[in-house]
This record gives structure tokens, C-alpha cells and sequence, in this order.
């Protein structure tokens, strides 16, 4: 997580030489970047946890969105640990990915990116807490300081 972390940093720098107003094309595509990495770095966290556990990796067209509704608490009160309010926050990076993905850099929207741009640091260490926690619970104790999105 240290490396999603740094991610965060990089991307306020990115936030900091910017305006409200608009943002040049290479500045969004940075941005855009660093929060698909973000979403990234959550996913490989999530695909680390199913193969620990054993559960089933969703495949198919909708499987990023199948990924983290698995670990949703209203859908998987046992295994669940992603809640309502951050699994809601997490949708637009997952979108974001999408477009940066499938290379729509022109159709990068700042407006719509910014929101997202600004809370990153929040909605990531907010799925930091939650992961921590469910691993916790899961090994009864703290879980070890490692870096499983490297």
C-alpha cells in the first residue's frame, strides 16, 4: 500500500499546478493516470485476497466491477468489507480506468475528473483502513506491514 501511497502524492503534485477551471490535455492525462493506478493497485489488492482465501475471481466483460462488489458488505455480510459509502466512491475510479484503459484521452473530462482527483487520498486510505481491518479480523491480530500492491 506504501506504493499507492506515494501514487496519491504524485497525483496532489500533479492537482497543485493546476486550476479549478481546466486542465491541458498531457495535465489530465497525468492525473488520469495516477487514479487509474490508484483503482489499479486496489484491484491487485482485492485479486491477492481472493486467491489467499480461495475464492472464485470473477471473469468476464464486468469483472472489475464484479471484483469489488464480492467484498461489499450489503452483498457479503461474511466476507464483506467494503461498504456502501466507500464502494460508491470507488465507482468513478473504476470508470476512470475504463476510458484511460481503452485510450479516450481526448474525451477526458477535468470537470468530472476533479472530484475524484481531489478525495483520491481520502477514498484510498479509507479502503487502506477497511483492508487492514478485514485482515485483522481475519488472522486475529494486526496484519503485517507489507506492500501488496508492489
Amino acid at each position: 500500500m506504501a506504493y499507492m501511497e506515494q501514487t496519491a502524492v504524485e497525483r496532489e503534485a500533479v492537482l497543485d499546478g493546476l486550476g479549478q477551471d481546466e486542465a491541458g490535455l498531457r495535465d489530465k492525462m497525468a492525473c488520469a493516470g495516477f487514479l487509474m493506478n490508484l483503482y489499479g493497485g486496489a484491484e491487485k489488492i482485492l485479486l491477492r485476497i481472493c486467491r489467499h482465501r480461495g475464492l472464485t475471481v470473477p471473469t468476464g466483460g464486468d469483472w472489475h466491477s464484479e471484483l469489488v462488489t464480492m467484498f461489499s458488505t450489503a452483498r457479503c455480510p461474511d466476507q464483506g468489507f467494503i461498504g456502501d459509502e466507500l464502494l460508491h466512491t470507488l465507482v468513478p475510479f473504476r470508470r476512470l480506468r475504463h476510458v484511460v484503459v481503452h485510450g479516450y484521452a481526448l474525451t477526458l473530462d477535468w470537470q468530472r475528473m476533479l472530484p475524484g482527483a481531489q478525495s483520491a487520498r481520502k477514498v484510498f486510505a479509507a479502503f487502506d483502513k477497511a483492508v487492514r481491518e478485514y485482515l485483522d479480523s481475519l488472522e486475529g491480530g494486526p496484519a503485517p506491514d507489507h506492500n501488496p500492491a508492489k
